[in-house]
């Protein structure tokens, strides 16, 4: 099966939405987008991602289409045609570990799995289309079924199998290793979290959003941070932007649109952006 086979069982055929890649070749950072309606684009745009990967460029893809040509969750379209899980080889003990926890899950194997090249990213391909916030419980049980990394973020982005992880000093090929379209699943087929609730210390008030944020908070935003106090900004962010009553997806756009100021990190870290992105969140949460 070609990468363009591959894509195509995650990106529907459908006029309005873009496939979103993303390259990476070292500290530079590059998107290009394919409109989903004209299939023949996406060829096209492989083929020329072919050639840059030969110049040891990363290329990921974002698992979930997007509505607009962006890369955060605001811009993901929220149909989910296929869950995923990311097994790292280096947390469960190496490669042959890794296999062995992807395969993991006897009653529901995996419809599609490719060796990322430090690890494999598993697929479950569903019947029917479902909505992403139905699939964030599915996502994370079945990343904790396969001992998987959290990365059930709208806007994720996973490496495009027939490319290479460059990574390390030899390049290592990314391979689709299983590909089954007659394998698929009900979300009710597959493990899921239970949703817990969330404990919001009593002693603490949140002051509902009436749309504005304080200067000095306005400027945290705004102002680029020295290295080595960013993580610790963005926590300080977050923490008060909830304490204002900011959502959490209005948090993240303000993260999301200040790449120079509180959002440098964010963007510095590339494809472990999101991962990072949702610790401090959880760790924000807990402090409240």
């Amino acid at each position: 099966m070609s990468s363009i086979d591959f894509l195509s069982e995650l990106w529907p055929e459908e006029a309005g939405l873009y496939g979103e890649f993303r390259l990476f070749n070292g500290k530079v950072r590059e998107q290009a987008f394919v409109p989903l309606g004209d299939r023949g684009s996406i060829g096209r745009v492989i083929a020329h991602l072919i050639d840059l990967d030969a110049n040891g460029w990363d290329i990921y893809y974002g698992v979930l289409p997007r509505k607009q040509k962006g890369g955060t969750a605001l811009d993901c379209d929220v149909v989910v045609r296929a869950l995923w899980a990311d097994i790292d080889a280096k947390n469960v003990g190496g490669k042959d570990a890794a296999l062995h926890a992807t395969l993991r899950l006897s009653t529901a194997p995996p419809s599609a799995v490719v060796d990322s090249g430090h690890g494999y990213h598993a697929y479950w391909f569903l019947r029917q289309p479902e909505g992403y916030s139905m699939c964030v419980p599915y996502l994370k049980g079945l990343a904790r079924e396969v001992a998987g990394d959290h990365v059930h973020d709208q806007a994720r982005i996973l490496r495009v199998p027939g490319t290479h992880n460059h990574k390390e000093a030899d390049a290592v090929p990314v391979r689709l290793l299983f590909f089954d379209t007659t394998r698929r699943y009900d979300l009710t087929d597959l493990p899921r979290v239970e949703p817990q609730p969330h404990r919001v210390n009593p002693y603490r008030t949140v002051t509902p959003f009436d749309g504005n944020l304080p200067g000095w908070l306005t400027s945290l935003l705004d102002e680029a941070q020295p290295l080595g106090a960013r993580s610790e900004a963005v926590f300080r962010a977050v923490i008060w932007m909830m304490r204002y009553g900011m959502s959490e997806p209005d948090i993240r756009a303000a993260i999301y649109s200040h790449p120079n100021g509180i959002g440098a990190k964010y963007y510095d870290k590339g494809p472990d952006g999101e991962r990072w992105l949702n610790r401090t969140f959880d760790a924000a949460r807990a402090a409240l």
